[in-house]
C-alpha cells in the first residue's frame, strides 16, 4: 500500500491454498502493521486487517479470518502512534475524508453491502445514524449516494442530507446531480431542489456548464 501520513500498510504472512476442498480455496494468513519510510515498523503487525492512513487515522480489524473473506472481527481506528482512538465496534469501516468516515453494522467486510450504514466523526460519534441500507463511499466526491429500500438520496461530508426519494441517481458534478423519478431524469442542486425538472429519457452529468440529454 502507498505511504500516507508517513506510514505504509504491510502484511506479514503468506497466501496458501486448501486443496482438501473443491474447488480449492485460498487461505490468507498473517498480520497487518505499518512501517516508516526507513522500512522499520512504526506500528507492529498485530491486526488481522487494516487500511491506509487518511487524515491521521487508519481503520483496523481484529478477529477477521482468512483475510476477511470469511468475515468476523470488529473494526476501529488507530492514530499514527498505534493508539486505538475509536474502539473496535464496527463490522466494516472506511477511511476518513473531510473529518467523516462511513461505517457499517451487520455488514460484510470490505464489500459495503448488507447491514446498516452511517457516518462518524473523528471522536467516533455518529453524525449520521446507521439507518441506511447502502452508502456509496467515493472519497473524491463531496456527496455520497445513499439507499433505503428502493429509494436513493445523498449525504454530504458536511452533514447535509438529501433523503432517499429518487428511483436512481448519478453523482454531483458542477453542483448538480442527475436523478430519476419514474422514467424521467432531471437535475437537483445541493439542497435537493430541482434545478431542471425531470423530462429526459437519458442524461449525463454536467461538464463546463453543459449536460448531454435525450428526449424520448
Amino acid at each position: 500500500e502507498p505511504f500516507r501520513s508517513g506510514l505504509a500498510l504491510v502484511r506479514l504472512g503468506d497466501i496458501d491454498w486448501n486443496w482438501q476442498v473443491k474447488p480449492p480455496q485460498r487461505v490468507v494468513v498473517g498480520k497487518h502493521g505499518y512501517i516508516k519510510k526507513s522500512g522499520e515498523f512504526a506500528i507492529e503487525a498485530k491486526f488481522d486487517l487494516g487500511k491506509t492512513f487518511s487524515e491521521g487515522l487508519a481503520a483496523v480489524n481484529i478477529g477477521a479470518t482468512n483475510g476477511g473473506m470469511e468475515g468476523g472481527g470488529k473494526w476501529g481506528y488507530i492514530d499514527a502512534g498505534g493508539k486505538l482512538v475509536i474502539p473496535l465496534q464496527f463490522d466494516d469501516a472506511w477511511s476518513f475524508h473531510n473529518g467523516r468516515a462511513v461505517v457499517g453494522l451487520g455488514a460484510k467486510i470490505s464489500q459495503q453491502c448488507g447491514g446498516k450504514w452511517g457516518m462518524i466523526d473523528k471522536s467516533g460519534k455518529y453524525v449520521v445514524e446507521p439507518e441506511y441500507d447502502w452508502i456509496f463511499n467515493r472519497p473524491e466526491e463531496k456527496y455520497f449516494r445513499t439507499r433505503k429500500g428502493d429509494r436513493f438520496g445523498f449525504i454530504s461530508t458536511e452533514g447535509n442530507i438529501i433523503p432517499p426519494q429518487f428511483d436512481a441517481t448519478g453523482t454531483f458534478q458542477e453542483g448538480l446531480a442527475a436523478v430519476r423519478r419514474g422514467d424521467e431524469w432531471g437535475f437537483i442542486d445541493e439542497q435537493g431542489k430541482f434545478a431542471v425538472v425531470p423530462r429526459f429519457s437519458q442524461c449525463r452529468g454536467f461538464s463546463d456548464g453543459r449536460a448531454a440529454v435525450m428526449v424520448a
